[in-house]
């Protein structure tokens, strides 16, 4: 009998004991779910600040190449007046390697010119866009096309818009 009683009492104690430690359980689960949320908030924000350290880099950068031109153009002593500038507004071309490696050369800074894009394609004729550029615009012709010995892969479209700045010769 006393061990009847002994068993009904851990049976009570248990039952009672029982909502209690549910409630530590499920208290634990939802710090354990909220931490899991901060972790990952946190991640986001260390992968914002890379991008945004990536991104002070790069501007940097730039800002060297920059000051390393203007030291450049106060060296010449040149002003604004100094510079002819020729704007080139999405001119697309269609040219074969050779024609294509002069006009990289040509965008290329140098002494006294300067090349500012603000858009540069260049689409060859391996993709299925060349294809549908030419077929779309009639004024595009390209090299070669009524002859069979022109190889692929050795035409482009290249498609430029910006500003060329060429420096005035001083007399």
């Amino acid at each position: 009998m006393i061990n009847r009683i002994v068993l009904f009492v851990l049976s009570i104690l248990g039952a009672g004991a029982l909502p209690y430690v549910l409630t530590l359980t499920m208290d634990s689960y939802s710090e354990y779910n909220q931490a899991n949320k901060s972790l990952v908030v946190v991640k986001e924000h260390q992968a914002t600040i890379e991008r945004y350290r990536s991104q002070a880099a790069t501007y940097k950068s730039f800002m060297k190449e920059v000051d390393v031109f203007l030291a450049e153009a106060k060296s010449r002593d040149t002003s604004e007046g100094d510079w002819i500038s020729f704007k080139i507004d999405n001119v697309s071309r269609v040219l074969d390697a050779n024609d294509f490696r002069l006009v990289i050369a040509n965008i290329m800074h140098g002494n006294d010119y300067y090349f500012s894009p603000e858009r540069i394609e260049i689409l060859t004729d391996i993709s299925d866009e060349f294809d549908k550029l030419i077929k779309a615009n009639k004024s595009l012709k390209v090299a070669g096309t009524d002859s069979k010995d022109t190889p692929q892969g050795a035409q482009v479209i290249m498609t430029i818009k910006g500003e060329y700045l060429v420096a005035k010769k001083r007399v």
